[in-house]
């Protein structure tokens, strides 16, 4: 997509004519106003790695501007082009000629002549040039006095000489946000991370059931991604390098056999990422911890490494996925693999699974974690009844909690192993399935080891079978205490543990029987 070169071209070619006729003209209102002030800003808006800049452009006010531009700043540094620190591009009607700069606002200095106050800017550039390590560019000339003695470091498009399509502007436009994220963090000592704390590598990690693909669905994957531009999978122990990445595999064309590269997942949202710059991807990787990692990403490892544009801080060379690019229409130099700025890697992982492939040290170092509790997603809860004990109805919500304190009040049970919210979403009164699914895993998963009296009538029940069979024909099947604390949570204030509507049970009590003696009344 060439959105952004034809945006800027069309100002680069019409904006001599247009200043000459005035802002008054035709052209001006249709064509370039518009452009500048709107439809270039919205496009680098929704671009990532400016995600919480401020983007606006300016035409001048009154008259129209010998040099408009495109102000791109970190709201934390300045909100205006006249003061700080900021990015922008700025459009040289003589020429014409489109620049890309680290620019100070002229009001940056504030005593002294004009003359004193350009040579001033001057001198602070250098000054700025030198901590960032950065080469002399030379003087800029722009059309406007004020931004070349203000400008830090600069890069020129003649309007013949744009390149050919998008990728390219916002390539060079990643390392001039480089340049600007080095300055908020070594000059002015702003936090060395993303602006916005809009994460690129992020893993959320929980109990099983508590709402991590959710958590990813509803707060992560809303915030700019359509679902054309978001690619799924879920590691395995079987699952290899070449699934995620892709192979080279015989593909029959008539009586020929050729070859192709059939694309993984990760390549899949790498093509999609460079091929729209200007849309956020994600992959979706489920269950990272179930498959091998490490040996999964191989030497993609590498580019985990974000610097603070949010693209890949170190290159691969990897044929398989250069080849398959080159194959789309994306030249890749020198078969020299990055990720983009606007490609997101986000992974759920479940804490409590067995036999799961451990995260090592220098892998996890280049993730954020965020853990996923019950708590943070107890107001999404369905809630239905799951049995019945007394007469009374036991809540799902209700059941979990008393379940989740038992688990987590044993020395000898991990609190991962606790049930998560999302865990069972059934239907009232499902007793097979709740019994399959909640029940089987509580006794042959969390309590397999030992303490299973915690929860089951085990003096009565010996065997999950026994279990199985009573609960589907209704009978409470709960050690006494659980069985208790359930009908508690749902006694009124004013009315004592004896109270006959919600009595508490005793170690024989069944449904069955409640419901017979109900019926005779």
């Amino acid at each position: 997509m060439n959105d952004l070169k034809t945006k800027f071209e069309t100002v680069m070619k019409d904006y001599d004519a247009a200043y000459k006729a005035h802002r008054k003209s035709s052209i001006f209102k249709s064509r370039i106003d518009n452009t500048i002030t709107k439809d270039i800003p919205t496009l680098l808006g929704k671009y990532p790695a400016l995600s919480g800049f401020v983007v606006d452009g300016s035409v001048g006010h009154g008259n129209p501007a010998k040099a408009p531009f495109v102000f791109m700043g970190n709201p934390k540094v300045t909100t205006t082009p006249k003061s700080g620190v900021y990015l922008v591009y700025i459009i040289n009607k003589d020429e014409p000629s489109l620049y890309l700069a680290l620019l100070q606002g002229s009001n940056t200095v504030t005593k002294g002549s004009s003359k004193s106050k350009k040579s001033a800017l001057s001198q602070n550039a250098i000054k700025i040039r030198g901590k960032l390590g950065l080469p002399d560019p030379g003087p800029m000339s722009c059309g406007s006095p004020d931004y070349d003695a203000g400008c830090i470091y600069w890069k020129k498009y003649a309007v013949s000489s744009l390149p050919i399509d998008d990728s390219e502007l916002y390539k060079d436009l990643d390392v001039f946000i480089g340049y600007y994220s080095n300055y908020c963090n070594t000059i002015l000592g702003l936090p060395e991370t993303n602006q916005t704390s809009d994460y690129r590598n992020l893993i959320i990690y929980g109990i099983p059931g508590c709402g991590k693909s959710y958590r990813l669905k509803t707060e992560y994957l809303t915030k700019g991604f359509s679902r054309d531009n978001v690619v799924r999978t879920t590691f395995h122990p079987e699952y290899t390098n070449t699934d995620f990445v892709g192979q080279v595999r015989p593909v029959k064309n008539g009586k020929d056999l050729d070859y192709e590269v059939i694309p993984g997942p990760f390549t899949r949202a790498l093509f999609l990422a460079l091929q729209s710059p200007e849309k956020k991807v994600a992959l979706v990787i489920e269950e990272i911890n179930r498959g091998n990692a490490a040996a999964i990403f191989g030497d993609l490892f590498q580019l985990l490494d974000r610097d603070l544009s949010g693209k890949s801080e170190y290159e691969i060379v990897n044929e398989t996925i250069s080849n398959y690019l080159n194959e789309k229409g994306i030249e890749i130099e020198k078969n020299e693999i990055r990720i983009p700025s606007n490609l997101y890697l986000y992974a759920t992982m479940n804490t409590s699974d067995q036999n799961v492939f451990k995260l090592d040290t220098a892998f996890k170092r280049r993730w954020e974690f965020e853990r996923l509790t019950n708590k943070d997603t107890e107001g999404d809860i369905k809630d239905f009844t799951v049995f019945t004990i007394n007469g009374t109805d036991v809540k799902w919500k209700e059941f979990i909690k008393e379940v989740n304190a038992v688990i987590s009040s044993d020395d000898d049970i991990s609190g991962d192993r606790q049930i998560g919210n999302f865990f069972y979403e059934g239907s009232d009164g499902d007793l097979k399935r709740f019994a399959n699914k909640v029940l089987e895993y509580l006794y042959n998963d969390v309590f397999k080891y030992g303490g299973r009296e915690k929860i089951f009538d085990c003096s009565k029940y010996k065997s999950f079978d026994a279990i199985y069979d009573a609960f589907i024909n209704g009978e409470n099947v709960f050690a006494k205490k659980l069985a208790n604390e359930l009908l508690e949570d749902y006694m009124p204030a004013t009315q004592g543990a004896g109270g006959a509507a919600n009595s508490p049970v005793d170690d024989t009590a069944v449904l069955t029987e409640t419901l017979n003696e109900a019926s005779k009344e």
